[in-house]
C-alpha cells in the first residue's frame, strides 16, 4: 500500500464511527489528517469544528479548504432519517440534503481550483450501498446519497 508521506487529507465526518477509523489509517500511513466534524476528531491531526448543515457553515468550511489546499478531500459525513417520509420533519429533510449531497458538491468546488492550480489532488465522495436500495423509510437518505 502506497504511503502517503505528509500529504494533506481532509475528510468531513471525521468524529463519527467510519470516519474516525478513516482518519486513523490515514494518519498510520503517514498523511496529516484534518478532521472536519461538530465535534472533536480525536484521531485526526488537526481539526476543523464546522457546521456542513448550513449555507453560513458551508462557506466558511469552503474559505477554510481554499486556504489550507488539501491534497485530498473526502466527505464521508452524512445523516440519515430511519422512518416513514410523512414524519420526517421538514428540518430533518432539509439538513439530510444539505449535508449528504450540497455540502459534498460546495466543498469538491472550494478545493478545485487549488487542486487545478498545482495541477495534482483528489476527491473522494463516500456514498452509500444502502442508499442505492429503494428500502422503506429511507426515501430522502437514498435520494440525497
Amino acid at each position: 500500500m502506497k504511503q502517503l508521506d505528509g500529504q494533506c487529507i481532509a475528510v468531513t465526518g471525521a468524529a463519527g464511527g467510519i470516519g474516525s477509523l478513516l482518519c486513523q489509517r490515514l494518519v498510520a500511513r503517514g498523511a496529516h489528517v484534518v478532521g472536519i466534524d461538530r465535534l472533536p476528531s480525536p484521531e485526526a491531526n488537526s481539526e476543523i469544528i464546522a457546521d456542513i448543515g448550513s449555507f453560513e457553515g458551508i462557506s466558511a468550511l469552503s474559505a477554510k479548504l481554499d486556504e489550507l489546499g488539501p491534497d485530498m478531500l473526502v466527505n464521508l459525513a452524512g445523516i440519515q432519517y430511519f422512518g416513514p417520509f410523512k414524519d420526517q420533519s421538514p428540518e430533518n429533510l432539509w439538513a439530510g440534503y444539505v449535508i449528504n449531497l450540497i455540502a459534498p458538491t460546495m466543498l469538491s468546488r472550494a478545493v478545485l481550483p487549488g487542486m487545478r492550480k498545482r495541477r495534482q489532488g483528489r476527491i473522494v465522495n463516500i456514498g452509500s450501498v444502502f442508499g442505492s436500495i429503494p428500502f422503506a423509510h429511507f426515501v430522502s437518505y437514498s435520494s440525497a446519497k
